[in-house]
């Protein structure tokens, strides 16, 4: 079951993820957050024990912007993925025939002060009695640019500031 979101939620996290080590957060997450979400765009999304040992592989957490980061992260990683938007579809590289197709979400977690754009990774299958698997994520800082860029040349005005951000920085958790 497809449905609508069209708005993207801050998701915030606390800067002290608590872990002391990557077998404590496996462990943590095990525990805590295996089971299915309800992502309101694409349905029903499993987070899996495999998906577990793939978030926090070693590779997988050098692809985040810092290891601290990609544990805090963890801690609401089904709260991002509910708040998250579809980025983009493409099918299976590997061309498996079981796989629909790969799902990119994109959503915004705020960690301390900190900015960041957590895209996931979904994969769907051809099969409707499977569930939507989260396959991986990956937590990059978004830096927010302060003020006015140089100003521009229009036909009304000689100069004419322009902002330098792209993303509006809102520190709350309403819709934008």
């Amino acid at each position: 079951m497809e449905g609508k979101n069209e708005h993207l939620f801050i998701v915030k996290a606390n800067k002290n993820h608590g872990f002391a080590s990557f077998s404590e957060a496996r462990k943590w997450a095990k525990e805590n957050i295996i089971g299915d979400i309800q992502q309101p765009i694409i349905g029903v999304v499993n987070i899996s024990g495999k998906a577990i040992e793939k978030f926090l592989s070693e590779k997988a957490v050098d692809k985040s912007t810092t290891k601290d980061a990609h544990l805090s992260a963890l801690k609401v990683l089904p709260n991002i993925i509910e708040n998250s938007l579809i980025g983009e579809i493409h099918y299976d590289r590997d061309n498996n025939p079981n796989i629909r197709d790969i799902v990119r979400l994109y959503g915004y977690v705020i960690i301390g002060d900190d900015n960041y754009r957590v895209k996931t990774t979904i994969k769907r299958y051809n099969d409707k009695n499977l569930k939507s698997k989260a396959y991986s994520y990956e937590v990059t800082k978004i830096e927010l640019l302060e003020g006015f860029s140089a100003t521009t040349h229009t036909h009304s005005a000689d100069f004419v500031p322009t902002s330098n951000n792209s993303i509006s920085n809102r520190k709350d958790t309403t819709n934008f």
